[in-house]
């Protein structure tokens, strides 16, 4: 009788064994996770890899197109965009994208063309009719943007940004009744979606409906503290209406969420001024000149404030470099050749300014009287 041995191997090296072929497989899918980590690291790595397997892929160019887009590499973002065209025509998404590069880079045209063969590819891509409504609007194409926009709602009903979108376009054609009743219907997909909540401001406001626009404005900028657009609009309004305090403590919610932004110093100096405090807008007028590329119009509102202050030589100093940044800033011109008319008797160089004041805005405010001031200036001259 053969006697089947079925104890072979002992119960402890059965164990050791077990356990080593179980250590031997976490290390070799260890080691597959580490480099599959390592692909996927990020989309750039992600997509670049995938191009080295299968360099034919329309949309592994559309997605590395779009990973250059974010990394505002453009000229490379258009090349994969191409190029996933050229290896399939009939693709749709490296369309869209590359129009929205075009558009973004100020090239209506060619972003307008290209939507256009997108939506031919694929007539029923909300996102294309979308992309086409923002070109239309941006290059002023009013009704062929509500045609689009309002396309791309019957494909995607629920689209919060494209009704908010289309909203813009009726309010900028004095549509507000069409505009509110789309804002109302995105606010029913979503109560706190802050934009809806501003441009039903920006509706209240054109109907001279103030307090309602500025609850909206208040609304959408507690929803969204970020929403640079509310805070700017209720600023505004509270200078408007004579409520200074609440537009300076607008402005200094500007200044902390955007400190880089020259305009709001500007602004916040022009509040300052209109309540009394020349000190504090004179500081923040200096802000604005650290961070402006133009700074004529912020050197005559200083000039202004200092003349206000009944410091003549600092507000014909302001003014001069007014000019020095931009000689046909006609209000410098203007403002600097009263001075020399009513403060220091300098006939002639008061007549050169305000003529050159006029020969830059022939038609400005007050035309009249400077016309009468350089009469009498020649006349004071001639004599």
């Amino acid at each position: 009788v053969i006697k089947i041995q079925t104890n072979y191997f002992k119960p402890d090296f059965l164990r050791m064994a077990a356990a080593i072929c179980i250590i031997f497989i976490i290390s070799i899918y260890s080691l597959l996770t580490i480099s599959r980590n390592m692909d996927w690291k990020d989309n750039y790595t992600l997509w670049s890899s995938a191009l080295i397997h299968s360099s034919d892929s329309p949309r592994a160019r559309n997605m590395l197109g779009n990973v250059y887009k974010e990394k505002g590499l453009i000229l490379k973002a258009e090349r994969e965009f191409n190029k996933a065209i050229k290896l399939n025509p009939y693709f749709g998404p490296p369309y869209v994208n590359l129009s929205s590069l075009y558009k973004e880079e100020g090239n209506f045209k060619e972003a307008y063309r290209i939507i256009n063969l997108a939506i031919e590819i694929n007539p029923n891509s909300g996102e294309a009719y979308a992309n086409l409504g923002n070109i239309c609007e941006r290059m002023g194409l009013l009704d062929e943007a509500l045609n689009a926009y309002n396309q791309s709602i019957e494909i995607i009903p629920d689209n919060l940004i494209v009704l908010n979108n289309l909203s813009t376009v009726y309010t900028k054609m004095g549509l507000f009744d069409e505009s509110s009743r789309v804002l109302s219907r995105a606010l029913e997909i979503n109560q706190d979606f802050a934009e809806a909540h501003h441009n039903l401001g920006n509706v209240y406001k054109n109907r001279g409906l103030i307090n309602e626009a500025i609850n909206e404005y208040k609304l959408a900028a507690g929803l969204k503290p970020g929403l640079i657009e509310s805070h700017n609009s209720l600023a505004a309004l509270y200078l408007k209406e004579g409520k200074i305090e609440d537009a300076i403590n607008e402005y200094k919610t500007l200044v902390k969420i955007k400190p880089d932004d020259s305009d709001i110093y500007n602004n916040l100096a022009v509040a300052y001024v209109k309540q009394g405090m020349l000190d504090n807008a004179i500081a923040s007028f200096r802000d604005a000149l650290k961070l402006s590329n133009n700074k004529s119009d912020i050197y005559v509102n200083l000039g202004n404030v200092y003349y206000k202050k009944g410091m003549i030589p600092e507000a014909e100093r302001e003014l001069a470099l007014a000019i020095e940044h931009d000689n046909a800033n006609a209000l410098a011109h203007k403002n600097i050749g009263l001075i020399y008319m009513n403060k220091k008797n300098s006939a002639r160089e008061a007549l050169f300014h305000l003529k050159e004041s006029l020969r830059f805005l022939p038609n400005q405010l007050g035309f009249e009287e400077l016309s009468g001031h350089i009469h009498s200036l020649e006349m004071q001259l001639n004599e």
